[in-house]
Protein backbone atom coordinates (compact mmCIF):
# COMPACT_ATOMS: atom_id res chain seq x y z
CA UNK A 1 0.00 0.00 0.00
CA UNK A 2 1.33 3.45 -0.92
CA UNK A 3 1.73 5.69 2.17
CA UNK A 4 0.23 9.18 2.34
CA UNK A 5 3.58 11.00 1.99
CA UNK A 6 4.26 9.16 -1.24
CA UNK A 7 0.79 10.01 -2.57
CA UNK A 8 1.45 13.68 -1.81
CA UNK A 9 4.80 13.61 -3.63
CA UNK A 10 3.26 11.91 -6.65
CA UNK A 11 0.46 14.51 -6.66
CA UNK A 12 2.95 17.40 -6.48
CA UNK A 13 4.99 15.91 -9.32
CA UNK A 14 1.88 15.50 -11.49
CA UNK A 15 0.69 19.05 -10.79
CA UNK A 16 4.10 20.47 -11.73
CA UNK A 17 4.17 18.51 -14.97
CA UNK A 18 0.65 19.57 -15.96
CA UNK A 19 1.21 23.27 -15.37
CA UNK A 20 4.58 23.27 -17.09
CA UNK A 21 2.86 21.84 -20.16
CA UNK A 22 0.04 24.39 -19.96
CA UNK A 23 2.51 27.24 -19.56
CA UNK A 24 4.48 26.63 -22.73
CA UNK A 25 1.87 25.48 -25.15
CA UNK A 26 1.38 22.37 -27.24
CA UNK A 27 4.98 21.89 -28.36
CA UNK A 28 5.88 20.03 -25.15
CA UNK A 29 2.95 17.65 -25.34
CA UNK A 30 5.00 15.38 -27.56
CA UNK A 31 7.32 14.18 -24.79
CA UNK A 32 7.70 10.41 -24.76
CA UNK A 33 8.48 8.61 -21.54
CA UNK A 34 11.56 6.47 -22.14
CA UNK A 35 11.52 4.62 -18.84
CA UNK A 36 10.42 5.01 -15.22
CA UNK A 37 10.35 3.21 -11.89
CA UNK A 38 8.27 4.02 -8.81
CA UNK A 39 9.35 0.84 -6.96
CA UNK A 40 5.74 0.12 -6.02
CA UNK A 41 6.28 -3.49 -7.08
CA UNK A 42 8.81 -3.83 -4.27
CA UNK A 43 11.73 -4.75 -6.52
CA UNK A 44 14.46 -3.13 -8.60
CA UNK A 45 15.01 -5.93 -11.11
CA UNK A 46 16.01 -3.59 -13.95
CA UNK A 47 18.74 -1.93 -11.88
CA UNK A 48 22.33 -3.10 -11.45
CA UNK A 49 24.13 -2.54 -8.12
CA UNK A 50 27.72 -1.37 -8.52
CA UNK A 51 30.10 -1.91 -5.65
CA UNK A 52 31.79 1.14 -4.23
CA UNK A 53 33.17 1.52 -0.70
CA UNK A 54 31.78 -1.84 0.41
CA UNK A 55 29.21 -4.46 -0.58
CA UNK A 56 25.99 -2.49 -1.07
CA UNK A 57 22.69 -4.03 -0.12
CA UNK A 58 19.86 -2.29 -1.94
CA UNK A 59 16.17 -2.96 -1.34
CA UNK A 60 12.80 -1.61 -2.45
CA UNK A 61 10.66 -3.36 0.17
CA UNK A 62 9.03 -0.11 1.32
CA UNK A 63 8.13 1.00 -2.23
CA UNK A 64 11.22 3.18 -2.45
CA UNK A 65 14.84 2.38 -3.24
CA UNK A 66 17.31 2.55 -0.36
CA UNK A 67 20.74 1.33 0.62
CA UNK A 68 21.12 -0.69 3.83
CA UNK A 69 24.79 -0.08 4.58
CA UNK A 70 27.02 2.64 5.96
CA UNK A 71 29.22 2.82 2.87
CA UNK A 72 28.50 4.65 -0.36
CA UNK A 73 26.80 2.55 -3.00
CA UNK A 74 26.12 3.07 -6.71
CA UNK A 75 23.26 1.55 -8.67
CA UNK A 76 22.65 1.98 -12.41
CA UNK A 77 19.87 1.69 -14.99
CA UNK A 78 20.60 1.30 -18.70
CA UNK A 79 19.83 4.68 -20.24
CA UNK A 80 21.04 6.36 -23.43
CA UNK A 81 19.05 9.60 -23.01
CA UNK A 82 21.16 12.75 -23.46
CA UNK A 83 18.47 15.27 -24.40
CA UNK A 84 15.33 15.27 -22.30
CA UNK A 85 14.14 15.43 -18.70
CA UNK A 86 15.00 13.32 -15.67
CA UNK A 87 13.06 13.50 -12.41
CA UNK A 88 13.49 11.72 -9.08
CA UNK A 89 12.47 12.09 -5.45
CA UNK A 90 15.26 11.88 -2.87
CA UNK A 91 15.06 11.63 0.91
CA UNK A 92 17.91 13.13 2.88
CA UNK A 93 19.68 12.16 6.08
CA UNK A 94 18.16 13.11 9.41
CA UNK A 95 20.90 15.22 11.00
CA UNK A 96 24.04 17.10 10.05
CA UNK A 97 26.11 14.41 11.76
CA UNK A 98 24.50 11.65 9.68
CA UNK A 99 24.77 13.72 6.53
CA UNK A 100 28.46 14.52 6.97
CA UNK A 101 30.31 13.23 3.91
CA UNK A 102 27.12 11.48 2.81
CA UNK A 103 26.45 13.10 -0.54
CA UNK A 104 23.57 12.11 -2.82
CA UNK A 105 24.27 12.19 -6.55
CA UNK A 106 21.86 11.60 -9.41
CA UNK A 107 23.99 10.98 -12.51
CA UNK A 108 21.53 11.43 -15.36
CA UNK A 109 24.22 10.75 -18.00
CA UNK A 110 27.00 8.22 -17.47
CA UNK A 111 29.58 6.84 -19.91
CA UNK A 112 31.59 3.89 -18.64
CA UNK A 113 30.71 1.51 -15.81
CA UNK A 114 30.81 2.88 -12.25
CA UNK A 115 32.79 0.33 -10.21
CA UNK A 116 34.52 -0.10 -6.87
CA UNK A 117 37.74 1.30 -8.30
CA UNK A 118 37.36 4.61 -6.48
CA UNK A 119 34.90 5.84 -9.08
CA UNK A 120 37.48 5.84 -11.86
CA UNK A 121 37.10 5.09 -15.59
CA UNK A 122 33.70 6.68 -16.09
CA UNK A 123 32.34 10.14 -16.78
CA UNK A 124 29.08 12.03 -16.91
CA UNK A 125 26.82 14.78 -15.65
CA UNK A 126 25.03 14.70 -12.31
CA UNK A 127 22.87 16.56 -9.82
CA UNK A 128 24.49 16.46 -6.39
CA UNK A 129 23.27 17.29 -2.90
CA UNK A 130 25.97 17.76 -0.26
CA UNK A 131 26.09 19.00 3.33
CA UNK A 132 27.99 22.26 3.71
CA UNK A 133 28.47 25.00 6.28
CA UNK A 134 27.21 28.51 5.62
CA UNK A 135 28.16 30.76 8.52
CA UNK A 136 27.34 28.64 11.55
CA UNK A 137 24.61 26.62 9.87
CA UNK A 138 24.74 23.27 8.10
CA UNK A 139 22.71 23.38 4.89
CA UNK A 140 22.04 21.24 1.84
CA UNK A 141 24.04 22.53 -1.12
CA UNK A 142 22.76 21.50 -4.56
CA UNK A 143 24.97 21.50 -7.64
CA UNK A 144 25.27 20.45 -11.27
CA UNK A 145 28.45 18.39 -11.60
CA UNK A 146 30.65 17.09 -14.39
CA UNK A 147 32.74 14.01 -13.62
CA UNK A 148 35.67 13.03 -15.81
CA UNK A 149 37.35 9.63 -15.96
CA UNK A 150 40.38 11.06 -14.14
CA UNK A 151 38.45 12.09 -11.02
CA UNK A 152 38.98 9.55 -8.26
CA UNK A 153 35.56 9.48 -6.61
CA UNK A 154 31.88 9.29 -7.51
CA UNK A 155 31.22 12.35 -5.31
CA UNK A 156 34.13 14.50 -6.51
CA UNK A 157 33.45 16.34 -9.73
CA UNK A 158 33.72 19.76 -11.31
CA UNK A 159 30.96 22.10 -10.10
CA UNK A 160 29.18 23.80 -13.00
CA UNK A 161 26.65 25.65 -10.81
CA UNK A 162 25.61 25.49 -7.14
CA UNK A 163 22.86 26.66 -4.78
CA UNK A 164 22.66 26.69 -0.96
CA UNK A 165 19.30 25.40 0.25
CA UNK A 166 17.58 24.55 3.51
CA UNK A 167 19.23 23.52 6.81
CA UNK A 168 20.25 19.87 6.93
CA UNK A 169 17.36 17.65 8.01
CA UNK A 170 15.38 14.63 6.97
CA UNK A 171 12.96 15.55 4.19
CA UNK A 172 11.92 14.64 0.64
CA UNK A 173 13.00 16.70 -2.34
CA UNK A 174 11.56 16.50 -5.85
CA UNK A 175 14.39 16.95 -8.34
CA UNK A 176 13.93 17.64 -12.07
CA UNK A 177 16.87 18.05 -14.45
CA UNK A 178 16.48 18.92 -18.11
CA UNK A 179 19.12 19.07 -20.86
CA UNK A 180 18.85 20.50 -24.36
CA UNK A 181 20.65 19.41 -27.51
CA UNK A 182 23.03 22.40 -27.16
CA UNK A 183 24.19 21.23 -23.73
CA UNK A 184 22.16 23.55 -21.50
CA UNK A 185 21.44 21.79 -18.19
CA UNK A 186 18.78 23.21 -15.86
CA UNK A 187 17.72 21.86 -12.47
CA UNK A 188 14.48 22.40 -10.55
CA UNK A 189 14.05 21.81 -6.81
CA UNK A 190 10.45 21.23 -5.69
CA UNK A 191 9.23 23.08 -8.79
CA UNK A 192 11.62 26.04 -8.60
CA UNK A 193 14.45 26.55 -11.06
CA UNK A 194 17.69 26.78 -9.04
CA UNK A 195 20.60 25.79 -11.28
CA UNK A 196 21.70 26.24 -14.87
CA UNK A 197 24.91 25.54 -16.80
CA UNK A 198 26.03 24.84 -20.34
CA UNK A 199 28.55 22.10 -21.12
CA UNK A 200 29.02 20.06 -24.29
CA UNK A 201 32.00 17.88 -23.43
CA UNK A 202 29.83 14.74 -23.14
CA UNK A 203 27.07 13.85 -25.57
CA UNK A 204 26.55 10.13 -25.03
CA UNK A 205 25.26 7.96 -22.20
CA UNK A 206 25.11 4.30 -21.22
CA UNK A 207 23.58 4.56 -17.76
CA UNK A 208 21.53 6.54 -15.30
CA UNK A 209 23.15 6.19 -11.86
CA UNK A 210 22.19 6.86 -8.25
CA UNK A 211 24.88 7.36 -5.61
CA UNK A 212 23.82 7.21 -1.99
CA UNK A 213 24.42 5.77 1.45
CA UNK A 214 22.47 4.57 4.48
CA UNK A 215 19.40 6.57 5.58
CA UNK A 216 18.86 7.98 2.07
CA UNK A 217 16.03 6.94 -0.27
CA UNK A 218 15.10 7.35 -3.94
CA UNK A 219 11.66 7.18 -5.53
CA UNK A 220 9.57 8.05 -8.62
CA UNK A 221 12.29 8.05 -11.28
CA UNK A 222 10.94 9.25 -14.64
CA UNK A 223 12.94 9.86 -17.83
CA UNK A 224 11.55 11.30 -21.06
CA UNK A 225 12.92 12.66 -24.32
CA UNK A 226 11.65 16.26 -24.14
CA UNK A 227 13.57 19.12 -22.44
CA UNK A 228 11.44 21.41 -20.28
CA UNK A 229 11.19 25.14 -20.96
CA UNK A 230 13.56 27.14 -18.76
CA UNK A 231 14.04 30.75 -17.76
CA UNK A 232 12.37 32.58 -14.88
CA UNK A 233 11.57 30.18 -12.02
CA UNK A 234 8.22 28.44 -11.88
CA UNK A 235 6.93 28.03 -8.32
CA UNK A 236 4.01 25.95 -7.18
CA UNK A 237 2.80 26.84 -3.71
CA UNK A 238 0.50 24.40 -1.96
CA UNK A 239 -1.78 26.21 0.47
CA UNK A 240 -3.52 24.01 2.97
CA UNK A 241 -4.93 20.84 1.44
CA UNK A 242 -5.74 20.74 -2.23
CA UNK A 243 -5.55 24.51 -2.83
CA UNK A 244 -2.82 25.34 -5.31
CA UNK A 245 -1.47 28.74 -6.28
CA UNK A 246 0.61 28.90 -9.45
CA UNK A 247 3.08 31.66 -10.16
CA UNK A 248 4.26 31.52 -13.75
CA UNK A 249 6.63 34.39 -14.38
CA UNK A 250 7.14 35.83 -17.88
CA UNK A 251 6.59 32.58 -19.79
CA UNK A 252 2.80 32.69 -19.61
CA UNK A 253 2.74 36.49 -19.79
CA UNK A 254 4.66 36.51 -23.07
CA UNK A 255 2.57 33.67 -24.45
CA UNK A 256 -0.67 35.49 -23.70
CA UNK A 257 0.60 38.75 -25.17
CA UNK A 258 1.51 36.91 -28.36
Amino acid sequence: MIDQSKKNRLKSSLILSVFLLLAIGPSSCYATEIWSDDFDDGDFDDWTPRYYGGDPVWNASENRLKLDQEHIGIITYDSAVTTGTWSVDIQTCETAEMAEANDIVVYFMVDGIPTSEAGMDWMGYGFQMSPSTVGSESVHTFSIRKKSAEMDSATRALVLDSYNGEPVGRRWYHIVVTRTSNGQITAFLNGTQILQAVDTDYNSSEYFALVGTQFQCFDNVIVDDQPLPVGPPLEILVLGTGVVAILVVAVVVMKRRG
